[in-house]
């Protein structure tokens, strides 16, 4: 189980591989369906700390939102992955957890705005006064 689970969870780094609108095939509703239930069923079973249960969840929605599929279908893949009785075991759990981690902070650096380095220059500014009037120059 465990080296099943370590496939299903990879998964879950693979953020941004899909084109938008594509049709989810009936390998991607099982693979999510896994990734779901391994989600669900650490969580239910006090072994996945339910902030990390939140990160992996919403990770997977935004990977489930870049294909077209039927969210009944999907349930019923749920559904049938939990009716297998395939327990995923506190090793599966840590490493899901290591997973879900590790993509959250990959995305958290991802999304930074990009910051504009600038080289610090020294800046003169020079000012000159005609009567009332004050014009400066910076260079």
């Amino acid at each position: 189980m465990t080296k099943a689970m370590g496939v299903l969870f990879a998964g879950l780094m693979l953020v941004g591989c899909a084109t938008t609108n594509q049709v989810m095939q009936e390998d991607q509703y099982a693979s999510f369906a896994r990734s779901l239930y391994g989600i669900n069923h650490c969580s239910e079973s006090g072994r996945l700390p339910p902030d990390v249960t939140a990160k992996g969840i919403n990770i997977l929605k935004n990977k489930i939102n870049t294909y077209q599929y039927y969210p009944e279908r999907l349930k019923a893949f749920v559904e049938l992955k939990a009716s297998e009785g395939n327990v995923p075991s506190d090793s599966d759990c840590n490493q899901l957890a290591v997973i879900i981690h590790g993509q959250s902070q990959a995305n958290a650096t991802y999304n930074q705005p990009i910051q504009n380095y600038q080289i610090n220059q020294p800046i003169n500014t020079v000012c000159n006064r005609i009567g009332t009037q004050t014009m400066c120059t910076t260079y």
